[in-house]
């Protein structure tokens, strides 16, 4: 069975994870936080859900060439957006990051309260200015 072991707690975008098999990781980095990898019903594929204050997009990655979704050549597309609506999370801006996995269901894997915009393709939606008040605008819902 492989997990995934967090080299470096501190980093996001992919860096800090190595893919192991238990046995290695164990062997490599007996100290360290680590998960099991869940196996994407389509390989190298996530979904992610961005909430800028108001609105929300959900997001797929792809990675053609690494494990993980945003990590080397791949795609970002956006698949759908919410204009208007607040979800039970009670942040201005999150992300959370989902597998569907190959047994169909569905896994929220990462929790995320300062997620990067740029390279999502919300760049092109939102300007600097826009994020700034839909995240302002939040605090005084």
């Amino acid at each position: 069975k492989d997990v995934v072991v967090y080299t470096n707690i501190n980093l996001h975008c992919g860096d800090g994870k190595e893919k192991l098999t238990h046995k290695k990781a164990l062997i490599k980095y007996p100290n360290n936080f680590c998960s099991e990898f869940i196996t994407p019903a389509e390989p190298n594929t996530s979904i992610r859900h961005l909430q800028i204050g108001s609105r929300s997009w959900l997001i797929m990655y792809k990675s053609y060439d690494d494990w993980r979704s945003n990590v080397g050549d791949g795609e970002i597309k956006i698949i759908y957006e919410n204009t208007s609506g607040y979800h039970k999370v009670k942040y201005p801006l999150y992300a959370i990051d989902f597998i569907l996995a190959a047994d169909e269901k569905m896994y929220a894997i990462d929790f995320n309260i300062a997620p990067g915009i740029r390279g999502t393709g919300i760049e092109k939606i939102l300007k600097g200015s826009e994020v700034v008040n839909l995240i302002k605008n939040a605090f005084y819902k």
